[in-house]
Formats: structure tokens, C-alpha cells, sequence
């Protein structure tokens, strides 16, 4: 990967997580400037990550899924035993890795059918750290030094989804993970060492819309 590219990654999740942490102070933007720029963030770090030879136009094989990002995210890896998670490592130039004292260095991408994986979509809302340990994905003791989460929420409206074969597919999906992440646990200790920060963009967007999004850096 190219400088160039290494500081699109850069810049373009720093606009996101930066718009989301000003949402929550005094100075926060409109609901709508502040999820365009934070899209823009997350398209121009995307440009950055994907493979040159991957930059294709792709078309959706299943309308109304939220399982169809399969083939939208290339170069993104599974993660975590659900099926939600995906993930991709962030090449950083050195100067990168200093200016943010050496964290998040991957990017994960969640999705949730808030319609039929109600539960499970609302574990991770309220607690994303259980969930990510429940997955796999994060170690109650990590070996970082500083171990940080930063999780930023998109809630998206939209029609109903109507094919039968994606329905039963997610309910099971949802049904799975509802049941790993109630009986996943989190020590105090773990709770103490990991730093976990959480942002919902589009606060104007109902606690349960059609589709829950997450970005997660770390």
C-alpha cells in the first residue's frame, strides 16, 4: 500500500470518529451534516483499505438484505463466530502509528436486522464489549498497552424485508447470537482495562429502525 492510500485510511476515520465525538459535546452539527461527514470519512478510509484490483462495480443478488455487503466489502475478512462481524487491518505508514499513539488499527464493520434479531442487535447497543468478547474477536486481557474500542452506531430506516429464505436465514443468525452473548460474561478487571467509547450518529432515527450499523475501530 502506497502513502497516498495510508493516509486516506487516516484522514477519512478521523473525520468519522471526530464528527461523532463532537456530537457529543456542546458544539454537535445538525443530525444530517453530521452523517454526511461522517459517511465521507468512512468512504474516503474504504477507498483507502480496499485492494486496487477490487475497486469493481458489484450488484446486490438479494433485494432488501442486509446480509449483501458478501460481496460489497471486498477484502474484508469474517470475524467472530456470528456471522455480523466483518473485519480488515489498517496498513499505517510509522508517522500514522505515532500520531494516534499506536491504536486502532483495525476497522470492523457490523450489521444487524433490527426486526429479526432484535435482541441480539440490542446486547450490542447496550453493551458491545461483551458482545465483541463473546464473538472472539477481543480477549478480556489484551496484550495492547492501551487497549481502546471506539464504536460508532448508524441507525437506518427502510422497507420491510420480504424474501423468505433471508428472513429465516437472519432469524437464526439472530437467534444464535442472542443466546452467545447472554451467556457471555465480562470480569470488572476486564471492564477496567479495555477503554471503550460509544457514539450513535443519527440520534433523530428511532432506538429500533430497519438496519443497525456499526463501525468499530481498534
Amino acid at each position: 500500500m502506497n502513502r497516498r492510500r495510508s493516509w486516506m485510511i487516516v484522514a477519512g476515520l478521523a473525520l468519522a470518529a471526530g464528527v461523532a465525538l463532537l456530537q457529543l459535546t456542546r458544539w454537535a452539527l445538525a443530525p444530517a451534516p453530521a452523517v454526511l461527514a461522517s459517511l465521507i470519512g468512512l468512504v474516503v478510509a474504504a477507498y483507502g483499505v480496499r485492494p486496487i484490483g477490487s475497486r469493481t462495480k458489484t450488484h446486490s443478488t438479494r433485494e432488501g438484505s442486509s446480509m449483501d455487503y458478501r460481496k460489497e466489502l471486498q477484502g474484508w475478512e469474517p470475524v467472530g463466530s456470528s456471522g455480523h462481524f466483518r473485519g480488515i487491518s489498517m496498513p499505517m505508514s510509522d508517522e500514522a502509528r505515532r500520531l494516534n499513539g499506536g491504536g486502532f488499527r483495525h476497522l470492523l464493520y457490523a450489521e444487524f436486522d433490527t426486526e429479526y434479531e432484535a435482541a441480539a442487535w440490542k446486547e450490542f447497543v447496550y453493551d458491545p464489549l461483551k458482545v465483541l468478547v463473546a464473538e472472539g474477536i477481543v480477549s478480556e486481557t489484551p496484550v495492547e498497552a492501551h487497549p481502546h474500542l471506539h464504536v460508532t452506531i448508524y441507525k437506518l430506516t427502510g422497507a420491510k424485508a420480504g424474501d423468505d429464505g433471508y428472513i429465516a436465514e437472519v432469524r437464526e443468525r439472530g437467534r444464535r447470537a442472542a443466546e452467545l452473548y447472554l451467556n457471555t460474561e465480562v470480569s470488572a478487571s476486564a471492564r477496567q482495562t479495555w477503554h471503550v467509547g460509544t457514539a450513535v450518529v443519527n440520534h433523530e432515527q428511532p432506538l429500533n429502525p430497519r438496519i443497525g450499523m456499526a463501525m468499530v475501530l481498534m
